[in-house]
């Protein structure tokens, strides 16, 4: 579960902006005594010296949280350690997520999303999801195998529905949702807005985009082009005027005008006027920003406390900050001196993250259980029969998506608009033999059969030109 730069995320996308949601710092202890450090391609646990708690012996390794962190082992399977480097829970499972809230996501071989508690016990599974991710405000986000997102409450039950194209996490009570607008068949496009833990909408679906609220206010967009704030009643606090913007923290917030970032206040005047290339969010009153190739550090005043001199920098955590020089890692002091000399290969850059939320921040887990082959048949052969080419595509080989492609555009160059009704797929068998397999089905009194193969641990729709008993046209036809 490699993970990325927490400062390009908040620079650079902004979906990777919503998975700052959530507010279960409050809830959760971040052990900031040990930090994962790598070292000639194993992770282990430093003290804020540099002196090695636990050695290297991880292929990868994330920060303890209320005194269990997770590892990976040399073997590819995630487990969990204690502060002494023992394992709480054996490295056993094919991915995994750190511990909110009490509980771990994770995922077995062949098996669906599942909750542990820190002795290991299964506390309940969801079989419907094909996706999951770790809770946040008693809330957990999930995905269906229709791609719709809803949640679980920390017992496991539904407790809103799967019926959203797009979730962020539940924070401050309340979680951003979207829905694709296809309303205009020439185009669609983001609809975002907001519900409350019971998923009544409190917030109409109205931006192109949306965050979490952090700091009651969350940062939004009406046309992708300009963006703004609003309050948790949708009211428009600061409008929207900025080139980009990301989440406030103590008080300010990061904003871009042209190729350059300063930083506003939450009335949205500037307080910091845009003169940097990058910049990280504040921490213990000091900002990371980078001038040219090198970053520095500034208070929020926007003065040079530390002058430009690393090659990458992240927030500081207490007295000291994790920084970079010649492809190597150390930690300075508040006036930019080293504790600890650039030795390190890499280090978990996501502190910032753990600082601000006290968690994981929003990634989720993919279902390891391959869904039946005859699932995917009779999903094929239904977007087919309705001519949903595109949906149908997702379910097919390369071979299957040019067949699909020549069908589509030979439906759009039709002189009169192609009429579709439901046939009824019947007799739905199918025999397998290691990768490939055959499923007989009958349309309309019709025979037909139609051929699959398993990818990328997943079965495919596999149509040909010609022969091997597959039809190239619609259920029926």
């Amino acid at each position: 579960m490699k993970k990325t730069n927490i400062f390009l995320l908040f620079l650079t996308a902004t979906f990777l902006i919503a998975l700052l949601s959530g507010c279960a710092g409050k809830k959760n202890n971040l052990n900031t005594g040990l930090i994962p450090v790598k070292s000639n391609d194993k992770w282990g646990y430093v003290d804020k010296e540099g002196k090695y708690i636990i050695n290297p012996q991880f292929s990868y390794a994330d920060y303890f949280i209320n005194g269990i962190a997770l590892v990976k082992s040399n073997d590819n399977k995630y487990g969990f350690i204690n502060e002494k480097g023992e394992y709480l829970i054996n490295p056993q499972y094919k991915n995994a997520m750190p511990f909110s809230e009490n509980m771990a996501c994770v995922i077995s071989e062949g098996c669906v999303p599942k909750y542990i508690n820190k002795k290991g016990d299964i506390l309940f599974e969801v079989p419907t999801a094909e996706q999951a991710g770790n809770f946040h405000n008693g809330f957990a986000r999930i995905k269906n195998k229709d791609n719709k997102w809803g949640f679980v409450d920390n017992t496991g039950n539904i407790k809103i529905n799967c019926q959203y194209d797009g979730v962020n996490d539940f924070n401050e009570g309340m979680a951003a949702v979207m829905n694709i607008n296809k309303k205009d068949t020439t185009k669609t496009f983001e609809e975002w807005g907001y519900i409350n833990e019971k998923g009544e909408m409190i917030i109409n679906f109205q931006f192109k985009d949306a965050s979490p609220f952090i700091e009651s206010l969350a940062r939004i967009t009406l046309d992708y082009k300009q963006y703004g704030y609003i309050d948790t009643k949708g009211k428009m606090i600061i409008n929207p005027q900025f080139d980009a913007t990301t989440i406030f923290t103590d008080g300010l917030a990061p904003f871009r005008s042209g190729k350059l970032w300063g930083f506003i206040d939450k009335t949205g005047k500037i307080k910091i006027n845009p003169q940097f290339d990058e910049v990280g969010l504040i921490n213990n009153k000091l900002i990371p920003v980078r001038s040219g190739e090198k970053w520095g550090y500034i208070d929020k005043e926007g003065k040079i406390v530390i002058n430009p001199q690393f090659d990458d920098a992240l927030s500081f955590l207490g007295d000291i900050a994790m920084v970079k020089s010649s492809d190597k890692w150390g930690f300075i002091d508040k006036s930019g001196k080293y504790i600890v000399n650039p030795q390190f290969e890499d280090i978990n850059r996501d502190i910032l993250t753990y600082l601000i939320i006290g968690s994981d921040w929003g990634n989720i887990v993919v279902s390891d259980k391959i869904p039946p082959v005859e699932e995917i048949a009779e999903k094929f052969l239904t977007f087919l029969n309705r001519k949903d080419y595109d949906e149908a595509r997702k379910l097919g080989t390369e071979n299957t998506k040019q067949m699909l492609d020549m069908m589509k555009s030979f439906a759009g160059a039709a002189a009169k608009p192609t009429v579709t009704k439901d046939v009824k797929i019947e007799n739905l068998k199918c025999d397998t033999n290691n990768d490939k397999a055959r499923c007989t089905y009958t349309a309309e009194g019709k025979l037909e059969s139609i051929d699959l193969v398993k990818q990328d641990n997943k079965w495919l729709v596999d149509m040909k030109k010609e022969g091997g008993g597959n039809n190239a046209s619609s259920p029926g036809e």
